[in-house]
């Protein structure tokens, strides 16, 4: 097991103090640590040096709470060597661990007063149609669905629920309670066993709710969010990862698909925005049909200036969205520093690209031709190139991560993740995904363009991962039948693998802010100012560079340790066609406007999972538990911990 030295680069008035906080937590006092580090890391005792010391100690904190081993340096007092978790631990011992870790984080975010006012808001029932209603209207009873499940199990009679998906439309209220969709959205995530966090890009969330209950209660929740770029696993799956498209050119030849990449460099050069290019003569207008490497290089120097500068003095307007229509808008940012930057860059690939295949293909490309391209190195940098950048323009539009999905009590007993799961594939969902995003602009392609660029969406593909990454979870076996939704075969969730543990939900937000100010001061320059577009996750860059300020081994505290498994879902028989554009459509496996889709697929779910178990005598005991009888300890409530008048936190008090 590979064992990490710790000794981070600390001002030396901090050293004393930092020492004693590692004596405490090599001794197993965890949180002897944590009040040393509330009572005596003043600014009076450590000056500015505060800052790194919280840092260091919250790092430490975070890997103490993650499951690393500590043990002393022989270097000196301030040096510990961490061992991570065993890589492939399974069984309960690991899910109890990450559970805890998820839970610790999720009751930090429960403490805080605006979200225990949020829940006390919920909770507090208001006049709506004459009655009073409260979220508590949106639970169903267990005791009453035992009894329907029951009489259902021995009748053969109906299913006593009756699923259906129910987009969260912001300001839009609940028919039966009064309440904000996306409040009673919000409210049901606070349950699950992970803090509840807003994703960046696009993301929509629904509900699904039991039409045969009264009020309609809620029986669970998803959200599709912007697919993550880089997935090794996925994209081996659909058959674009870089390596993959090139092997099997090299092997196959295919004029049809190097012909497709082709296409780009046309494309690509037509959309982005060159008016301030050619002005100031950088880019002759002959350039796009007789690209020389000079202009090239000249470009090239032209994107490290811009990045440089966007640096230096960054363009908070970035942050402000651009109003619908406002062509002027987008205007001004494809010539702000950091889209000067990435357009320069990008011309300078696509002449550069135009060059390498002018002297190898002819139009059209043929067998020998391609091979002829691959065979150079140049050839095949361009060619990568060229893969990664069809990948860039369909991740955003024809993928999607499953972001949140599961169900809540009393119908969690009854498997309803698994139904929620299938519901979040169904037709219904691809129809809603065309139709919320069909006349949406792309954020960065009309940042580049200098103008509204609208991209039609074609859902194709949906990816997700367990929160734990051992054992059985709902995503396990879950499948549907397409004929009854006028297509043939079945959707299902195919396991691709298990994720390589990489990426920042080890360190709790304390941690990360305190690397971000480390960070800022250690770098006269800030790079990372969460503007959108600046590249890599803005969280992830923070901690790397204040990992590396304090001269602790990034790349290895990065890895989380925590593998997940990993799931995909495509929805087309010709994913991979349609995704690398030797396909103009998806061809679907369902036919996306078939209206009935959520009841085909729930009586899928009820006959396949429901009911069998239901006749032999399993779930409804659980579910009769879930009682909405005073104290409510009803499953689907948010229970919040308790929080000591004077509780602080790490460095709380400090002056």
């Amino acid at each position: 097991m590979e064992q990490l030295r710790l000794m981070p680069n600390l001002p030396q008035r901090a050293v004393p103090v930092y020492a004693e906080a590692v004596r405490l937590l090599l001794c197993g006092d965890v949180a002897g640590a944590e009040r040393l580090a509330e009572s005596d890391t003043k600014r009076h005792r450590v000056g500015a040096a505060w800052i790194e010391l919280e840092a260091c100690v919250r790092v430490l904190l975070d890997l103490a709470h993650n499951g690393w081993r500590l043990a002393p340096g022989v270097a000196c007092s301030i040096e510990v060597l961490a061992t991570p978790p065993l890589p492939g631990r399974e069984g309960d011992e690991r899910r109890r661990q990450v559970r805890s870790q998820e839970l610790r984080r999720r009751d930090e975010q429960l403490c805080r007063d605006s979200v225990r006012r949020f829940v006390a808001r919920m909770e507090t029932a208001s006049p709506h149609r004459g009655a009073p209603v409260s979220v508590f209207g949106l639970m169903r009873d267990g005791r009453d669905l035992a009894r329907s499940l029951e009489a259902a199990a021995t009748t053969d009679a109906a299913p006593p629920v009756e699923p259906y998906v129910q987009v969260v439309e912001p300001g839009v209220r609940c028919a039966h309670t009064g309440r904000l969709l996306t409040d009673i959205w919000r409210y049901f995530r606070h349950t699950w066993a992970n803090q509840y966090k807003s994703v960046p890009g696009r993301s929509m969330s629904f509900l699904v709710r039991d039409a045969a209950a009264p009020r309609h209660p809620v029986m669970g929740l998803f959200a599709l969010s912007s697919a993550v770029v880089q997935i090794k696993l996925r994209d081996h799956f659909l058959g674009w990862h870089p390596d993959q498209v090139l092997s099997r050119l090299s092997e196959h030849r295919e004029p049809a698909l190097m012909e497709a990449l082709v296409r780009l460099v046309d494309e690509g050069l037509d959309e982005l925005h060159t008016d301030d290019l050619l002005l100031t003569g950088l880019l002759p207008p002959s350039a796009p049909r007789d690209p020389s490497p000079d202009i090239v290089m000249r470009l090239r120097e032209l994107a490290e200036a811009s990045r440089a500068q966007h640096n230096q003095s960054p363009d908070r307007s970035l942050k402000r969205p651009v109003a619908r229509g406002d062509s002027g808008g987008w205007r001004r940012r494809a010539e702000s520093s950091l889209y000067r930057s990435k357009r320069a860059k990008q011309v300078a690939d696509l002449l550069e690209a135009r060059i390498v295949l002018r002297q190898h293909l002819s139009s059209p490309a043929t067998e020998d031709e391609v091979g002829q391209l691959l065979s150079s190195a140049s050839g095949r940098a361009v060619a990568r190139k060229l893969i990664r950048r069809r990948k860039a323009r369909q991740v955003g539009i024809a993928l999607a991560d499953l972001t949140v999905c599961g169900a809540v009590a009393p119908y969690n007993h009854l498997l309803g993740g698994k139904l929620v799961a299938m519901l979040a594939a169904s037709p219904l969902v691809v129809r809603q995904y065309s139709t919320r995003y069909a006349d949406s602009p792309s954020e960065i392609a009309s940042s580049l363009a200098g103008r509204e660029v609208v991209r039609t969406p074609a859902l194709v593909f949906i990816g997700t991962t367990s929160l734990y990454g051992t054992g059985l979870n709902q995503y396990t076996r879950v499948k549907y039948p397409c004929a009854p939704l006028g297509g043939e075969g079945w959707v299902r969730y195919k396991k691709l693998g298990r994720s390589e543990a990489y990426g920042t939900s080890q360190f709790s937000e304390a941690t990360v802010s305190a690397l971000a100010l480390v960070a800022e001061r250690d770098s006269r320059v800030r790079r990372v100012n969460n503007i959108f577009g600046e590249g890599q996750s803005p969280k992830l860059r923070l901690i790397r560079e204040g990992l590396d300020a304090l001269e602790l081994p990034s790349d290895q505290l990065l890895r989380h340790h925590r593998a997940r498994v990993v799931y995909g879902v495509s929805l087309a028989t010709n994913t991979s066609d349609y995704l690398l554009g030797l396909a103009e459509t998806p061809n679907y496996r369902f036919d996306p406007d078939k209206d009935d889709s959520c009841r085909a697929v729930s009586d899928h779910w009820w006959r396949r999972w429901v009911l069998p178990r239901l006749k032999q005598g399993l779930l409804v005991d659980r579910v009769r538990e879930e009682v909405l009888v005073h104290p409510i300890r009803h499953g689907a409530r948010v229970l919040l911990p308790e929080v000591a008048p004077t509780q602080l936190s790490i460095f709380d008090d400090l002056d």
